[in-house]
């Protein structure tokens, strides 16, 4: 069961220097944590511990969040699985060194290296304990239970919601760009649907092309290929298959030997 010490400790884990003993000490952490009140009903990346602890765990390791990625959604064995792992790359880095490799395996070697910054960032990213509002709350309410008497703390921490979650707060949805060349992506039409080429469909018409979703005609070239392509409508129809020979030709377009032999 979680006490005040707990709190305390995340509060003067802050201050810690060393990446390998915050990530040994944080596994047996998530452990209690996850056995709590009524065998693991919380989410472990909402807790306020899990919070402060991945903080300093990031700040460590100098590991750079990517701001696309948004891991809320995932449930707390996410963030067990990492911080394991995490704690036993770190042993394992430790023998290494120990072996006739030519390493030095210190401080410096372990906050910097590539895992050690991977790992560390998705749990920042789990806990999204870089979010100020989050790591707010997390640093209050173990502020309050560490100053609080002991037993007015066993009673917050039994009785009170806010000592095991914070509140993640909602993201704001960005509007996607239109793709481009390296998406993979060659049109975008105006009901949202995206897609390359030869999903298009030739209306003879109107010389133009429609999307094979909606049927809509306003397509918005993207792909500095199709945009090439498309002032020659029925010439690219005729390479899509869509188009003989003779109809191209009767619109005044002239195709090379090559082409008109098929």
């Amino acid at each position: 069961m979680l006490c005040k010490k707990d709190y305390d400790d995340a509060l003067h884990v802050q201050d810690a220097s060393n990446i390998t003993g915050v990530a040994h000490s944080y596994v047996p952490l998530l452990e209690r944590m996850e056995t709590e009140r009524e065998s693991n009903k919380l989410e472990l990346n909402r807790h306020p511990l899990a919070v402060m602890w991945a903080s300093k765990l990031l700040s460590l390791s100098k590991g750079e969040l990517q701001p696309t990625q948004d891991l809320r959604i995932l449930p707390g064995w996410h963030l067990m699985l990492y911080a394991r792992c995490l704690s036993t790359s770190f042993q394992k880095m430790r023998q290494l060194g120990d072996q006739e490799y030519g390493l030095t395996v210190d401080n410096k070697f372990l906050d910097g290296h590539i895992l050690t910054r991977w790992m560390c960032v998705q749990i920042a990213q789990l806990t999204c304990c870089e979010h100020l509002d989050v790591f707010g709350q997390a640093y209050d309410v173990c502020k309050r239970i560490s100053q609080a008497p002991d037993d007015e703390a066993c009673d917050i921490i039994l009785d009170d919601d806010s000592a095991h979650r914070v509140m993640i707060p909602d993201m704001p949805v960005e509007k996607q760009p239109l793709p481009d060349e390296e998406s993979d992506v060659d049109w975008a039409c105006e009901c949202g649907a995206t897609g390359v080429t030869r999903m298009l469909e030739f209306v003879e018409a109107t010389d133009t092309f429609k999307c094979n979703q909606c049927g809509s005609q306003n397509i918005t070239a993207v792909s500095h290929t199709l945009k090439a392509e498309l002032h020659t409508p029925r010439m690219l129809a005729f390479a899509m298959g869509q188009l003989n020979a003779d109809k191209v030709q009767a619109a005044g377009h002239t195709l090379s030997p090559l082409v008109s032999k098929g």
